[in-house]
């Protein structure tokens, strides 16, 4: 018996200081950045971003793997299932992580237990926006003009977060809006610019380069605070509606149980190159806003995001397509 204990203990002992070396020598091979997403998206372009400049500064290659599929839930699960390590990593965001476990019930992964949050990224508004010869001033005339005879509003799909957005307004607001949904942003844009549509709930990336030439206007921000791109447009919460607020954000998450001093390393690494002028030229050019954040709060907004879009999900009664 005492044999077998000393050999259990130099086991535990070997174990521990194999895992302290591992830790301490971090990274030592390639490091893989999986975007839920297919390549050419915004997804796509934080994750070659930040995994550019991620190899750079730990001096070890870091590569972006696209394993799009279910609304981001594919890729999402492949990393949740992998080894907790710090060398396979997850390009999250609202839908996939947020929205998902609510959206899709049997998604292979647990969004509040199966990963470990490094840091957001990045915040992108979306816009609520009428054509340019619209007649709606404001979200108070859309309201007005809503519950007088109700308003149609197009998205980029059932269960997209414009979606999600719209409902979630609807509801505050109480007001009839009827959703309608488009193939995707370019379709719902192009409905807006041809005044098919009277109303569309669409991203900063889609919107603001017509909101700028004047082929639509946009009513409110659904950010908390107003975006430097578009200053002069209110938030919806300054237009009435206190407390209101979506984001599309972006974040790194690795697998559950990545050691502390991994997550630590990654959260200070990636904060650095969010501050670089480099990042803020290219997120700007994106649209999106640099909001590094510690793994704490990432998780806390994360776990309050789920919440949010569960009871969107359940009160607007919207399942996957």
């Amino acid at each position: 018996m005492r044999t077998i204990l000393k050999t259990c203990a130099f086991a535990a002992l070997a174990l521990s200081s194999t895992t302290t070396w591992a830790q301490q020598n971090y990274p030592s091979r390639t490091i893989t950045i999986v975007a839920p997403y297919a390549a050419g998206g915004s997804i796509d372009a934080v994750a070659r971003l930040i995994g550019k400049h991620l190899g750079e500064r730990l001096n070890e290659t870091v590569i972006v793997r696209n394993l799009p599929g279910a609304g981001g839930t594919v890729g999402t699960g492949n990393v949740a299932r992998s080894a907790p390590d710090g060398y396979t990593l997850i390009l999250a965001s609202n839908g996939p992580n947020a929205v998902g476990p609510s959206l899709y019930p049997h998604i292979s992964y647990d969004s509040k237990k199966d990963f470990a949050p490094i840091t957001m990224l990045a915040l992108q508004p979306m816009f609520f926006a009428v054509p340019a010869n619209s007649p709606l001033q404001s979200l108070q005339d859309l309201v007005k003009l809503g519950k007088k005879e109700g308003v149609n509003y197009g998205t980029a799909g059932v269960g997209s977060l414009a979606h999600l957005t719209g409902e979630l307004f609807k509801g505050k607001a109480g007001l009839d809006l009827q959703h309608v949904p488009y193939k995707g942003t370019a379709p719902v844009t192009v409905a807006l610019l041809s005044s098919e549509i009277p109303l569309a709930v669409v991203s900063a990336l889609d919107a603001i380069p017509h909101i700028k030439s004047g082929n639509i206007r946009a009513l409110a921000t659904s950010t908390r605070t107003r975006t430097d791109a578009l200053p002069d447009v209110p938030t919806v919460a300054e237009s009435g509606f206190p407390g209101f607020h979506t984001d599309v954000w972006y974040g790194l998450m690795a697998p559950a149980g990545t050691p502390d001093a991994i997550v630590k390393r990654l959260n200070q690494e990636v904060t650095s190159i969010l501050a670089s002028p480099e990042t803020q030229e290219a997120f700007a050019k994106m649209h999106i806003t640099p909001t590094p954040t510690s793994p704490e709060a990432f998780q806390k907004t994360l776990l309050e995001d789920i919440d949010t879009y569960a009871k969107v999900v359940k009160d607007a009664n919207i399942s996957a397509q």
